[in-house]
């Protein structure tokens, strides 16, 4: 009994044992979790690499002391030492056109009392030297009295999204312009027919705000004549899902009545979706006035329909020549003379894509290459613009669509600071006018000698008259001789008169 109470372990020995083994089992926990976290902050590491997240923290209670993540280092482009920078090192990392407002919103942010701080900048990271555009989404902890005392954050690298959205930003605005620049109103409709854009012809037609013109009824301005028939083809025309045109008299700003074309084309969406439709209108008074008065002059006029004809024929070629000429060649070039847009018409006048001539020079494009002398004259219009000054010409262009004529201009585009920032080069196709000019003055011509014949002929047989009357009376043998020979001078004064007017 003795031998064995002496072979049991103490308990001291055992309680040793026992806090051994928990140690060990602490320990064994405390590394597993170790490992965990190791894992978890790798883990998060690498999504914060690859979203382009870097953490940030920054303590107020003593200055600023900062504490940057690695990821933070990575997309400002420091080194690893950088890690605790100062405040200073920050500023002066910030783009120089945004480094006053961004370092003015954060300090007005900590004076503040709001727990959210967000901010988006640009930065030239020292590394490379290279833009990036930063957003910043962070929580301060304030105290009670609601004193900043920490900021805790991350900064993410939205150097693509901003410049997409730079991108579409200068899309938007030089759609604006050329839109802006057109001489005919044009509109962008939604699915509920209420305009989401207009351009400045729109606004001028009807006098109002562009606010209010967009969202302006025009049956308020419909001549009531047209009202029902324009209605109901609107309706139509809507429905159809396709092109539609409407003619009809609206009253403008200046209380005029005015003969209106309207062209509507559907709009789609990416995936093919209907959302509105965009119209541009063409002002066809002139046309409508000359259908007026080619009614009239058939009604009233009907003993010369042969010759007026040819001369309305002439009338109708040269308001067919200006309706067609509405359909503008446009463009848009850079202050370095390139050209970054150009329109249908003008890419058809000279059958090319827009990928073959955009980018360049407007004076190398084959508007203008082709017809010796002219590629120097544009270039002198444009040299002339860039001072402030529009320029107007007319021209005469080799197109592979043929030589035509134009009345050509070119202006500069201002920014809303007044400075330019390119020009607009447009031109409207004349060939066709100067063609019906040529034949309403040969139709005056004809018409000119057509009255000089009948003036003529009035005069010859008024001459004739006297003859015959003359002639008669010599065959009445009981007349004098003396009242004979009169009429026999009378016969040879009259020959005389006929010969000098045949000479005239």
């Amino acid at each position: 009994m003795m031998a064995d109470a002496l072979n049991d372990p103490l308990p001291e020995t055992i309680a040793a044992e026992r806090l051994r083994q928990h140690l060990e089992d602490v320990a064994r926990e405390r590394d597993n979790a170790y490992r965990a976290l190791q894992e978890r902050e790798a883990e998060l590491a690498r999504i914060q690499r690859i979203g382009k997240v870097g953490g940030v923290e920054v303590d107020f209670r003593e200055g600023f002391k900062n504490r940057r993540s690695p990821e933070y280092l990575m997309i400002h482009g420091l080194p690893p030492e950088a890690a605790d920078e100062t405040h200073e090192a920050w500023v002066n990392r910030i783009h120089p056109e945004d480094r006053d407002a961004t370092v003015r919103h954060f300090l007005d942010a900590l004076a503040g009392t709001s727990e959210d701080y967000t901010a988006e900048y640009r930065i030239i990271r020292p590394s490379d030297g290279e833009t990036r555009w930063i957003r910043v989404v962070a929580k301060i902890e304030r105290d009670k009295d609601g004193r900043a005392l920490r900021l805790v954050g991350a900064h993410i690298d939205i150097t693509d999204q901003a410049l997409a959205r730079e991108t579409l930003r200068e899309s938007e605005e030089r759609f604006r312009l050329i839109a802006d620049s057109a001489p005919v109103p044009i509109w962008v409709t939604k699915l509920d027919r209420k305009r989401s854009f207009a351009n400045q012809a729109y606004v001028d037609f009807v006098g109002l705000p562009y606010d209010e013109a967009i969202d302006f009824d025009w049956r308020k301005v419909l001549h009531p004549d047209d009202l029902p028939r324009v209605l109901q083809q609107s309706v139509e025309g809507e429905a159809s899902l396709k092109p539609f045109v409407l003619e009809a008299r609206y009253r403008n700003a200046g209380g005029e009545w005015r003969w209106l074309r309207s062209e509507s084309q559907p709009r789609w969406d990416p995936t093919g979706k209907h959302i509105g439709f965009i119209g541009v209108a063409h002002d066809i008074t002139v046309a409508k006035q000359a259908e007026i008065e080619l009614r009239q002059l058939n009604e009233t006029l009907e003993e010369r329909i042969a010759q007026r004809t040819a001369e309305l024929e002439a009338n109708e070629a040269r308001l067919r020549a200006m309706l067609e000429t509405s359909n503008q060649y446009q463009g848009l070039v850079n202050l370095r003379g390139e050209l970054v847009y150009a329109n249908r018409t003008a890419l058809d006048g000279i059958k090319a894509s827009s990928s073959e001539v955009i980018g360049k020079p407007l004076w190398e494009t084959p508007w203008f290459s082709e017809t010796e002398g002219m590629s120097a004259l544009v270039r002198q219009a444009f040299d002339t613009v860039l001072k402030g000054e529009a320029v107007r010409l007319e021209m005469r262009l080799r197109l592979p669509i043929g030589e035509r004529d134009f009345d050509f201009g070119m202006r500069p585009v201002l920014d809303r600071h007044g400075n330019i920032t390119g020009a607009v080069p447009e031109a409207v196709d004349i060939t066709e006018r100067r063609r019906g000019e040529d034949a309403l003055r040969q139709s005056q011509k004809m018409e000119a000698i057509g009255q000089l014949t009948g003036g003529v002929a009035h005069d010859f047989n008024n001459l004739l008259t006297i003859i015959r009357s003359a002639t008669d009376f010599l065959r009445r043998r009981e007349r004098p001789e003396e009242r004979r020979r009169r009429y026999v001078d009378a016969i040879s004064d009259t020959v005389e008169r006929a010969s000098k007017l045949t000479a005239q």
